[in-house]
């Protein structure tokens, strides 16, 4: 069964020993995602500008000492930075990195690493997909966290976008769901949907541009 696992790329400095057992342990069906945001889970807006490039030179090699392609995004805005519940949730962004330009930078400064795909926020319900510099910047279908929301989300997307293929990608709250539920959600979604990674999901993407 195929499943992606957001990893942070530290994870080789700051625990080799635990690192080391992730990958030993790992089917062909297991996918390593560099996240949230790089080699520390950060809000790249937030990010003081001048010192991103170093951030994403570490980032980078890091990705490339655990043979890590793909880089997941996380994001906010000006009204959820305030932490205020009623004032962040007028905003339904998913935590998308919205800015083009600050996408690009984090695309430049990982390509040189061997990055093939970015994944983009925690969801906003369609699917939305680009490409930059030939790497795929996909926007996550949504959050799910159980079995119905995920169904909910895959069918509600099918049904409102006529592109075929239509490529989806949802991020699984890992807090609520296991690879149990993800088994059943496959099952319950039939032989007319192909379960793939998301290494393999940027490339089938990639090729299709």
């Amino acid at each position: 069964m195929p499943i992606g696992w957001t990893i942070s790329p530290a994870l080789i400095q700051a625990a080799p020993s635990l690192a080391a057992y992730y990958y030993r342990t790992a089917s062909a069906n297991d996918d390593f995602i560099a996240g949230p945001s790089g080699a520390g889970y950060m809000f790249p807006s937030r990010w003081p500008a001048q010192e991103l490039p170093g951030f994403l030179q570490r980032t980078g090699r890091l990705m490339e000492s655990m043979h890590l392609s793909t880089l997941e995004v996380l994001d906010i805005d000006f009204l959820q930075s305030t932490g205020i519940p009623i004032i962040a949730n007028l905003r339904q962004t998913g935590m998308v990195l919205s800015d083009p330009n600050l996408q690009l930078r984090l695309i430049q400064g990982l390509l040189p690493y061997g990055l093939h795909g970015l994944l983009n926020g925690a969801g906003t319900r369609m699917p939305k997909v680009h490409m930059a510099q030939g790497v795929p910047v996909y926007q996550n279908l949504g959050l799910a966290d159980s079995v119905s929301k995920t169904l909910e989300l895959v069918r509600n997307a099918v049904s409102s976008n006529q592109q075929r293929p239509l490529f989806l990608n949802v991020y699984i709250l890992a807090w609520s769901m296991t690879p149990s539920d993800i088994k059943q959600v496959i099952q319950q979604l039939g032989n007319q949907y192909v379960v793939v990674t998301p290494g393999t999901l940027m490339t089938m993407i990639a090729k299709g541009k």
